[in-house]
């Protein structure tokens, strides 16, 4: 029996990919593997260990602080974890996709739902950033709305980043 995870609910995308709860057991091997990809972590804002475990993902998979957290999934290869989107607690927002999944419009249009998810559960503004070196995931944030907001580097890695904002009020 496959234990999942606390979330909000299942959410159709579209066709081939909804959000919804974690699956514990089914998801942790496919979390280890690709948060080892620096493909993957490169892009992070976040630290990471050098080496990714299997215990660093079942403590990732009990973390509480979102005020949305959702895993991104697959329904055209048997409901496997593709990606990871969320909402922190501080209203930051922060999401990956796994490589085989790039450039297929799929994150343009999680990132549009978990816009009117957050809207619906009454978060005002959410605050993203992009490093520079990643300007695919800048196209991501401004066909969603977001606004440029400035540069910085306060981050874990130092690196230059893009900052963006969307006001949810201002959303019909």
């Amino acid at each position: 029996m496959t234990t999942q995870l606390p979330s909000r609910r299942t959410i159709q995308v579209r066709s081939d990919v909804v959000l919804g709860p974690y699956q514990k057991e089914k998801d942790t091997p496919r979390l280890v593997s690709y948060l080892n990809d620096k493909t993957v972590t490169d892009n992070f804002g976040v630290w990471m260990p050098d080496t990714y475990t299997t215990d660093d993902a079942l403590q990732f998979l009990e973390r509480h602080n979102y005020k949305l957290h959702y895993s991104i999934r697959s329904l055209k290869q048997d409901d496997i974890l593709i990606g990871d989107i969320a909402v922190y607690s501080d209203n930051r927002f922060g999401y990956w996709l796994a490589p085989d999944f790039w450039n297929k419009g799929i994150m343009t249009q999680v990132v549009g739902a978990l816009i009117r998810e957050a809207k619906s559960v009454g978060i005002d503004r959410i605050m993203a950033a992009a490093y520079t070196s990643n300007p695919a995931s800048r196209v991501v944030l401004i066909r969603n709305g977001f606004v440029f907001v400035g540069e910085g580097q306060d981050n874990p890695k130092g690196l230059l980043e893009w900052k963006y904002e969307l006001d949810l009020s201002k959303i019909s």
